[in-house]
C-alpha cells in the first residue's frame, strides 16, 4: 500500500482524519514534521509551516507528488523537484474567500486606524484625537499584483464604496475593469496615488524586497501598506523606518520575515503595525473543505498513475 504523508507542526488531527478516509485502501496516512525522515513515501501535502529543500526531497524515496493545500509554492524548491521527476501543485482555490476576507479586515483597520486605537487604550490613553481614521467611502486602494484573491479584494472593497487600481503585469480581466478597476501604468504611479497598498505578488527572486525604502518612499505621506502574501515581499527595516519617520502612518501584516518572527523583531510589537500570525488563509471550515478536495485528487491521482497530474 502507497504512503502519503501530512507535512506539518500544525495540529491537523481532523485533517488527517479525512485523508484517511478519502484514501481508505488506497494510502496509509501518516503525520510528520519531518518527511524526509521517511521512505517509500508515494505524496507528500506540505503546509506552509514545512520547508522541502533538495536535500531533503532526495533523502524521500519513491516521493512523486507535492501538493501544497495553499496558495504560494515557496515553500518547495521547485527546480529540485522536477529534476527528481517530482510532481507538485496547489489545491488553493477553497481558501481564496478566507484570504480575501482577512485581507478586507486588514485594509479597514488600517483605514480606520484600529492599531492606533487599541495600542492607546491599552496603555491608559482613552483618547480619540491620538487615532487618524480615514472614512471609508472613497479611499484609494492600490493593489500590487492581481490573482484571485485581490479580484475578489477588488470586489469587496468597491461595494464599500473604495476607489481601487492595480498594478499587474497580465493586466485585468474583463469583470475586474467592468467593475471599475484601473489598470496602473507601473508600481510607481500606484504607490503615489494610493491611499493604502495591498501586497498580493507571489514570493520570487524577482519579488523579493520588491518593497523597499525606495518604493515606501514612493508612497503618500500618512498612507498605508497591508501584506498577506509574504514577509520578504516588504523589507522590514525600511518599512520600520518609514513608519518611524511618520511619512506611512499604519501597517497590518498577515506575514513577517522570518517565520515566526522573533521575539525582538522590529515590527513584531510597533505601535504603528497591526500583526496576525499568517491566518489569511485558515478557517476551520475552509481546511476541511481543502482536505476532503486534496483526498479526492490524491485518490484519482494514485489509482490512475504515475502519469497522472493533480490540477489545483
Amino acid at each position: 500500500m502507497k504512503r502519503v504523508v501530512l507535512a506539518t507542526r500544525l495540529p491537523l488531527q481532523r485533517a488527517q482524519e479525512i485523508l484517511q478516509y478519502r484514501l481508505s485502501g488506497i494510502a496509509t496516512v501518516l503525520c510528520s514534521a519531518e518527511p524526509e525522515s521517511l521512505s517509500e513515501v508515494t505524496a507528500v501535502i506540505a503546509e506552509p509551516d514545512i520547508t522541502l529543500r533538495a536535500e531533503q526531497l532526495q533523502h524521500i524515496d519513491g516521493l512523486r507528488h507535492i501538493v501544497i493545500p495553499s496558495a504560494g509554492t515557496d515553500n518547495v524548491d521547485l527546480q529540485a523537484a522536477h529534476s527528481l521527476g517530482i510532481d507538485v501543485c496547489e489545491v488553493r482555490e477553497l481558501v481564496r474567500r478566507d484570504a480575501s476576507d482577512h485581507t478586507l479586515a486588514l485594509i479597514l483597520a488600517v483605514v480606520r486606524d484600529v492599531r492606533t486605537g487599541q495600542f492607546a487604550a491599552a496603555h491608559g490613553q482613552w483618547d480619540v484625537t491620538l487615532t487618524h481614521p480615514r472614512q471609508v467611502q472613497g479611499t484609494r486602494l492600490g493593489l500590487v499584483g492581481f490573482g484571485t484573491v485581490a479580484e475578489a479584494v477588488a470586489r469587496g472593497a468597491i461595494a464599500l464604496g473604495m476607489e481601487v487600481r492595480a498594478h499587474n503585469r497580465r493586466g485585468l480581466s474583463v469583470d475586474a475593469a467592468a467593475r471599475g478597476v484601473r489598470l496602473a501604468p507601473d508600481l510607481r504611479s500606484l504607490l503615489a496615488w494610493a491611499d493604502v497598498i495591498s501586497v498580493h505578488v507571489p514570493l520570487t527572486p524577482a519579488t523579493k524586497g520588491l518593497i523597499g525604502m525606495r518604493e515606501l518612499s514612493a508612497m503618500r505621506p500618512g498612507s498605508a501598506i497591508v501584506n498577506i502574501a509574504r514577509g520578504a515581499i516588504i523589507d522590514s527595516r525600511a518599512l520600520r523606518q518609514a513608519l518611524d519617520s511618520g511619512h506611512l502612518r499604519t501597517a497590518a501584516l498577515d506575514v513577517m520575515d522570518p517565520e515566526p518572527p522573533p521575539a525582538d523583531h522590529p515590527l513584531l510589537h510597533h505601535a504603528q503595525v497591526l500583526v496576525t500570525p499568517h491566518m489569511a488563509w485558515y478557517s476551520p471550515i475552509s481546511v476541511l473543505a481543502t482536505y476532503e478536495r486534496v483526498g479526492d485528487e490524491l485518490r484519482n491521482i494514485l489509482t490512475r498513475g504515475a502519469d497522472e497530474r493533480l490540477h489545483g
